[in-house]
């Protein structure tokens, strides 16, 4: 675990914090705010092309029912109350014979949610850490005017996803922190929210011409209490928007069966992505005397229909993804009477998840 990503922590005075006996779990509301800042330098190796973006804004976000149970987090707690503002953004490209585009913006738009999980299960890091993802990607758009005197939109998204092949890695903005153990404080905590970071591999944006790319964030955050108990068990469905069932509730799941419509016109599947996350449903004939097709290039592993949809994060509960089949497929779903659906969950953090389901028309 890189140390860059550890914030050191701020206990309040040891006269605000309970006895051991008097209280097992605390349940916080997170606050944080900081300064996040983007540079991204693009060029040619002749040098007769060079592109520079920067862009800034300040961010803040909020969240209830971090519940803290035995030093660890309780579960995910989405970040849905995120806000920015002061944006700047500028990006100013040039040829060998001069400026070619300036763009400029002062605004910002709303950004994505953003999560607070515990790191263990995603990136191997010891169990009383969490990670907090302060949101997920903000834009901010800007006008351009080019040497033809032209004048067009464009805009800079500072986007904090990072995937390394299918493993998750992590991104830009991910800050971790140690979650308090022993006494609980009535005072709260509050810990750096500080990462800073150049590689190029990470980049928002970045394409074969990347030369230069640094993100900064610069801030803290809080964690305020709201109750006290004596439990020693999560609560039932957790608190807040984290959803109380472990550290295992941030990754994608396909929930129940796949079904399939009279007729076969639908197939639909039940998916929870708490972090969000891109979901592709495909539908399949079944495989011959229930075997799996042999070869990429088999006619049996062609797809009757599929579809890729956008799940948002901070949703707690399942959603239903429905692909609709054509005609031909649907004869052929009834001429076999079952199909095989296979669901992919790419989440922004986290390992992608793969799923193989039979399902039988009604």
């Amino acid at each position: 675990m890189p140390a860059r990503l550890r914030t050191a922590l701020v206990l309040a005075s040891a006269s605000a914090a309970l006895p051991p006996a008097a209280a097992h779990a605390m349940t916080y509301r997170l606050a944080y705010e900081g300064d996040v800042s983007y540079r991204h330098v693009r060029e040619t190796e002749d040098g007769a092309f060079k592109e520079t973006t920067t862009a800034s804004f300040h961010v803040s976000g909020r969240a209830d029912g971090v519940e803290i149970l035995g030093g660890k987090l309780v579960g995910p707690v989405s970040i849905t109350d995120v806000r920015a503002t002061q944006g700047r953004a500028s990006r100013v490209s040039t040829t060998d014979q001069g400026t070619d585009k300036t763009c400029r913006g002062e605004q910002v738009l709303r950004p994505t949610p953003g999560m607070l999980f515990p790191a263990a299960p995603v990136y191997g890091w010891p169990a009383g850490m969490a990670a907090i993802l302060p949101f997920l990607s903000a834009e901010l758009p800007m006008t351009c005017t080019d040497s033809d005197g032209g004048v067009g939109d464009e805009s800079v998204i500072v986007s904090n996803v990072t995937r390394q092949g299918t493993r998750a890695a992590p991104s830009r903005f991910h800050v971790g922190i140690d979650m308090p153990t022993g006494a609980l404080s009535l005072s709260g905590y509050e810990w750096d929210l500080k990462r800073s970071e150049s590689a190029l591999r990470t980049c928002p944006g970045r394409d074969y011409y990347t030369r230069v790319c640094t993100t900064t964030l610069d801030g803290t955050v809080r964690f305020l209490p709201l109750r006290s108990d004596d439990r020693d068990t999560p609560r039932s469905g957790g608190s807040g928007g984290g959803g109380g069932g472990g550290v295992d509730d941030i990754a994608p799941k396909v929930e129940g069966a796949a079904t399939l419509s009279a007729g076969a016109k639908t197939a639909r599947v039940k998916v929870r992505c708490i972090t969000g996350c891109r979901a592709r449903m495909s539908v399949f004939l079944p495989p011959r005397g229930g075997r799996k097709p042999r070869g990429k290039s088999s006619a049996a592993a062609a797809p009757l229909a599929s579809r890729t949809v956008t799940l948002a994060p901070g949703r707690p509960t399942a959603t239903a993804v429905t692909v609709a089949l054509g005609a031909a497929a649907r004869r052929a779903v009834a001429a076999a009477g079952s199909a095989r659906v296979e669901v992919v969950l790419d989440p922004p953090v986290g390992a992608t998840v793969r799923r193989s389901l039979s399902a039988r028309l009604p």
